[in-house]
């Protein structure tokens, strides 16, 4: 199994959050999308769309969109529950999901300086959760901000 992504790029950065949640680790395959590996005929084979990020499993099926490969990790490993338990949870945390997709990630996309492979945001979120930009591990920090807790899940 293994992650293509690309380490500035928002998406991606969401399923390492999410993996780190979960204490998972996956050897990551850097794509580069300033050289266009991402439109590659290797890689389009994996991912027609040519969108990062994709997991690559053992058996070469390809799980593309950042929600889909956090959802394939959170049934293999359930526990913690990061999509929630109950139902109150899971309406709640696919709320916050939508909320980040919308009105988070879409500023931060539109916001990212591309400087010798490092991004600068804006976002509130970034502000929120300094470890977003700072190569720290957030283990804990995601699903804090978004359940309104103050200890890890």
């Amino acid at each position: 199994m293994k992650l293509y992504e690309m380490t500035a790029a928002p998406n991606p950065r969401r399923v390492r959050i999410f993996l780190a949640e979960k204490g998972i680790t996956v050897p990551l395959v850097q794509i580069d999308m300033r050289k266009g590996e991402h439109k590659a005929p290797e890689f389009l084979k994996k991912n027609p769309s040519g969108k990062i990020p994709v997991l690559e499993l053992d058996d070469g099926t390809c799980i593309a969109e950042s929600v889909a490969i956090c959802r394939y990790f959170e049934a293999l490993h359930p526990k913690p529950s990061l999509f929630g338990a109950t139902p109150k949870e899971l309406g709640r945390i696919e709320m916050a999901n939508r909320h980040l997709e919308f009105e988070l990630l879409g500023p931060v996309l539109r916001t990212i300086i591309w400087n010798s492979g490092v991004y600068e945001s804006r976002s509130g979120l970034a502000r929120a959760m300094p470890c977003m930009n700072s190569g720290t591990n957030c283990a804990g920090s995601l699903t804090n901000f978004f359940m309104g807790r103050s200890s890890p899940v």
